[in-house]
């Protein structure tokens, strides 16, 4: 295919991100733009038209189920609305699974801006210029949630069999570290190398989606204490240390809501409610809850949450469903949703593997 109006938003795309990192005031929200830029140039090139396929349905579901919560006119409910409608529109009128795109220099320009941060902002834990460095403790010199994106596109490598760019990425997500992409990423990587009839088990989309629903089970358990004596032995630390406080963090949102298991199977407080709910206990205006899964429990219900988990996974390749549930596992302990750096990296990621395995061929 010729150079076409998917490569050009591509490129948009990389750019907008770019400046959204440059630490520049008025530059920092230029991602959240890029519906309406999508928009004109697909109506531009002739090449508007909805797709629907299986990555972008997911999202387009967390919207229709976060509509009712606009009518409450409560700010994070509009914000987090926006910030999924973005990266879900511009992948509703753009089919990039038609074209090859160079995600070589996208990593490329993502470590760029890691090193730019870092040595023009410093970090939490030093400026960069020396390594401070412990994975237990979730501290390095170079963290940045940019280790998100470049962990999808290492898996990507990964997936496709080219293991020198894999491990190079990888190398560079250890050194940026989220502890959780480190362990999603070896997951994977484990996951693909046990035999194929086992490993379609693992990547089933039934068995990710009733797993995830354990998982937020424990997610609650641990928030209510039960694994305390275990982590402390195993450790030596507290779990709200270990995890960075997100132990007192989910605990407060649960005792926010008055948690009870049967008040949300069918329904949830409302899209955005979780943040609502720890700003009004924290007294704090920038808060997040740091585990996707469990903000969407509690915001649309067991029920849509489980459905919108499947959709994610219910790919048709396996590598499809690997990266699916790479960035599942993703949402257990982040909030990755609303980063526009993670999830238009993903949807890209996926275009690509289904461009390589020819998988939206019949949905367009």
């Amino acid at each position: 295919m010729k150079y076409g109006p998917e490569k050009s938003i591509y490129w948009i795309i990389l750019i907008a991100l770019a400046l959204s990192f440059l630490g520049l005031r008025y530059l920092r929200y230029s991602a959240y733009v890029l519906p309406l830029v999508a928009i004109f140039w697909a109506i531009l090139s002739g090449a508007f038209r909805f797709n629907l396929n299986r990555q972008n349905i997911p999202f387009l579901f967390l919207l229709i189920m976060s509509l009712p919560t606009v009518l409450d006119y409560d700010i994070n409910a509009v914000k987090k609305i926006i910030f999924i409608a973005v990266y879900t529109s511009v992948f509703l009128f753009i089919d990039f699974s038609r074209v090859r795109l160079n995600l070589l220099f996208f990593s490329g320009i993502l470590v760029f801006l890691l090193f730019y941060q870092i040595l023009v902002f410093g970090s939490s834990y030093g400026s960069g210029l020396s390594l401070e460095y412990s994975f237990i403790e979730s501290r390095s010199s170079y963290e940045s949630t940019l280790a998100f994106p470049l962990a999808i596109i290492g898996l990507y490598y990964f997936l496709t069999q080219k293991w020198a760019l894999a491990l190079i990425h990888f190398i560079v997500v250890v050194l940026a570290l989220k502890r959780i992409a480190i362990i999603a990423f070896l997951l994977i990587v484990i996951v693909w190398i046990i035999p194929k009839s086992i490993r379609k088990i693992f990547l089933n989309p039934y068995v990710v989606t009733v797993s995830i629903a354990l998982l937020t089970w424990v997610s609650i358990a641990f928030a209510y204490g039960y694994f305390d004596r275990l982590i402390i032995s195993l450790f030596d630390k507290s779990a709200n240390e270990l995890s960075q406080g997100r132990q007192e963090l989910w605990f407060q949102l649960l005792r926010g809501i008055n948690y009870s298991f049967q008040d949300f199977i069918v329904y949830g407080e409302g899209i955005g409610q979780s943040i609502t709910v720890l700003q009004s206990k924290w007294g704090l205006k920038n808060i997040l809850t740091h585990n996707d899964i469990l903000s969407l429990f509690v915001e649309i219900g067991l029920l849509a949450m489980i459905i919108f988990v499947f959709l994610i996974n219910n790919q048709r390749s396996l590598e499809e469903r690997g990266m699916a549930v790479f960035i599942t596992i993703l949402f257990l302990t982040d909030n990755v949703l609303i980063y526009q750096h993670v999830m238009l990296v993903y949807l890209l990621v996926q275009s690509q593997l289904a461009n390589k395995n020819g998988t939206n061929r019949d949905t367009e």
